[in-house]
């Protein structure tokens, strides 16, 4: 067996979990930036979303989650067209512990009879 060495300094082991991290600069950036557009909508760019939005979005995905029994370990089926919505999803999800999977909106009504839905 061949072992190899990177040239590069290793990468240090993060000390706070992903919630912590990603709620911490979405806050941070809230507060720097009120304003600025996070996330824009390539199809209008009058919808947007601003740090605070997806702060606060993630926050209520969280929260209905963990109304709905959602524990570490579960996957949220997303059966949606692109959204803005996606990023507070997915950071909503991870903070519950657990993740999402996309399936297409092209779907057939069978193959979607596999998903449990709340």
């Amino acid at each position: 067996m061949v072992l190899f060495e990177s040239p590069f300094e290793p990468v240090p082991i993060a000390k706070k979990s992903f919630g912590e991290i990603i709620l911490t600069k979405l806050w941070q950036h809230s507060i720097k930036y009120p304003r600025k557009k996070a996330i824009i909508s390539a199809e209008n760019e009058d919808q947007y979303f601003t740090y605070s939005d997806i702060y606060l979005y993630s926050l209520s995905v969280a929260s209905f989650l963990q109304q709905h029994e959602f524990q570490h370990g579960d996957v949220v089926g997303l059966v949606m067209p692109n959204s803005l919505y996606y990023a507070s999803i997915f950071i909503g999800c991870t903070l519950r512990g657990g993740t999402i999977t996309a399936a297409s909106m092209s779907n057939t009504h069978s193959s979607s009879e596999d998903f449990s839905f709340f």
